[in-house]
């Protein structure tokens, strides 16, 4: 069992962090609210501290590994597109259409992310991302049959 002084929530991803100051590290952690169980509140009082950037040495290492992709898709997503790229780096082609410039890590939680915008997306370079969603598409299907 951990004592955390709670100090932020964070959003990432679509996901929940507390990031706070661990009393048995002695140090501030980031804990994903989802994987927390048996929590108990407390009534103990603590001191804010000088709170470090959240995801700092993740972020750090991520940026190392991400690219841009050009994806282009339906405006039936174009909600979803805003949330992972902004309006900066989406394009009207017209026709419902529209480029985006998507920061892709190359792994299997990347694909994942590909993977679940279905028909209404296709990345349109580079061409390895092409091939490799085609290879993991056909997989899928497979599974089926």
């Amino acid at each position: 069992m951990r004592t955390l002084e709670p100090h932020r929530l964070l959003l990432k991803e679509n996901h929940w962090y507390v990031q706070g100051y661990c009393l048995s590290r002695q140090q501030f952690r980031v804990f994903k609210l989802s994987r927390i169980s048996e929590l108990e509140r407390t009534e103990d009082r603590f001191v804010m501290r000088e709170i470090p950037p959240a995801f700092s040495e993740f972020t750090d290492t991520m940026s190392r590994k991400m690219q841009k992709i050009i994806l282009q898709f339906d405006h039936s997503i174009l909600d979803r597109m805003l949330d992972y790229c902004g309006e900066e780096n989406i394009i009207p082609l017209g026709n419902g259409k529209f480029h985006a410039y998507f920061d892709f890590i190359e792994d299997d939680y990347g694909y994942g992310i590909l993977m679940s915008f279905g028909d209404k997306c296709q990345c349109i370079e580079p061409e390895h991302v092409r091939n490799e969603m085609k290879r993991r598409l056909n997989d899928s299907i497979k599974a089926y049959f």
